[in-house]
């Protein structure tokens, strides 16, 4: 029976608006859903969401499916110092049940040699890189069999999860968002609440947009015209980090933290965050006190115009090559309405194949989990 370590940190909701204290996890499904889940009921249950993959059982008894190797995560005795490096360092040990043999990892103190040898003996695995996605699910979802884990590139095909460890919902419209402000939520340092701009080219006959020319000056944005048909739409964008004590701030690239400049104006564009691998761990700028925030929220505000801003997101929590990818589940990536500041809540922990992908235990491994690069693109809407 489970018992309680009375370890807690502080993290935000799936929408961002609300933290509370959270308890150490037991599992995946504690982690990633159930305390979002809770914090859903009294904040983020009546905005726009968006269903991700899950399973739907289509008869009363089903099962896990035994083509996954069975895993049950343990609790074991922490002590306050583990909080220093966050969740990764509580309490996550996998326990994994083979005939004859019981192996423990606990992947916070995995190490680049045992990361091999999980990778030697798993020899077929499947990679995903960027821009263009293999995806394992190419068959009719089973509905009598689930995925016990957490969807990956090495998952089985045609199995999904009882639950999904992401969530994306629309925190509000983007008309909104006044850049010179950033976003009022709970947590953030001083001046770290920016998203960045992403301008986007397009040739088009204005007349049929008449609203975006409106949007833009509303927000006081500069509408670039080269030419005529020419106009440029402006997309705000961000990736969140969190460290355990519930400090949260923008990053403009790789260990890059978003800053304003004298003049009170966002020095960065989004650049960076277009064509970067976005680490999954950096140090908190509270990192006097030891702790590590991880990328936990990506952003998205596509304003009323004919583009469908889309993401794609894949994560690798191990060193590459070392490990599998995972995603929602989507067959292709997901778009996202236009006028909407759209909000994928990534997973804390990543669990997959019997192994736990958790933070790292020593800042010098703090970048062998990322983002990779093409999370974001967009579709132009073509005239008719």
């Amino acid at each position: 029976m489970y018992h309680s370590s009375q370890l807690k940190t502080k993290a935000a909701c799936n929408c961002g608006r609300k933290q509370a204290d959270k308890e150490d996890p037991f599992n995946h499904e504690a982690a990633n859903f159930e305390f979002y889940d809770s914090m859903e009921k009294s904040c983020c249950c009546s905005l726009q969401h968006v269903d991700l993959p899950v399973f739907k059982p289509g008869t009363d008894s089903f099962q896990p499916s035994p083509l996954v190797k069975p895993s049950n995560v343990n609790l074991r005795e922490g002590s306050k110092s583990d909080i220093t490096h966050g969740i990764g360092n509580l309490s996550l040990a996998l326990s994994l049940g083979q005939s004859g043999s019981s192996d423990l990892f606990a992947s916070t103190n995995m190490n680049t040699e045992s990361l091999a040898e999980a990778s030697n003996s798993h020899p077929q695995e499947i990679r995903l890189t960027q821009p263009e996605v293999e995806r394992v699910f190419d068959r009719q979802h089973s509905t009598t069999e689930y995925l016990p884990d957490m969807i990956n590139s090495d998952s089985p095909s045609g199995l999904l999860p009882k639950f999904s460890s992401w969530s994306l919902c629309a925190l509000g419209k983007t008309s909104s968002y006044v850049h010179s402000q950033g976003l009022d939520l709970p947590g953030f340092f001083h001046g770290s609440n920016f998203l960045l701009p992403w301008d986007i080219s397009l040739r088009m006959e204005k007349d049929k947009w008449p609203g975006l020319g409106e949007a833009n000056k509303k927000t006081k944005q500069k509408r670039i015209q080269k030419e005529s048909g020419e106009v440029n739409v402006r997309v705000y964008i961000g990736v969140e980090y969190e460290c355990p004590r519930g400090h949260r701030f923008f990053s403009s690239g790789p260990d890059k933290l978003v800053k304003m400049s004298s003049s009170s104006n966002v020095k960065d564009n989004a650049h960076k965050l277009l064509t970067s691998d976005m680490p999954l761990f950096c140090s908190c700028p509270c990192r006097t006190k030891g702790h590590m925030a991880q990328l936990m929220r990506v952003y998205a505000a596509p304003p009323e115009c004919p583009i469908t801003v889309t993401l794609n997101p894949v994560v690798q929590p191990a060193h590459p090559h070392h490990g599998p990818n995972f995603y929602p589940g989507n067959d292709d990536p997901i778009k996202l309405s236009p006028g909407n500041i759209w909000v994928l809540r990534l997973p804390h922990i990543y669990v997959g194949n019997g192994h736990v992908h958790s933070k790292p235990n020593d800042f010098n491994q703090q970048n062998l989990g990322c983002l990779n690069k093409g999370i974001f693109g967009y579709q132009h809407i073509m005239d008719t």
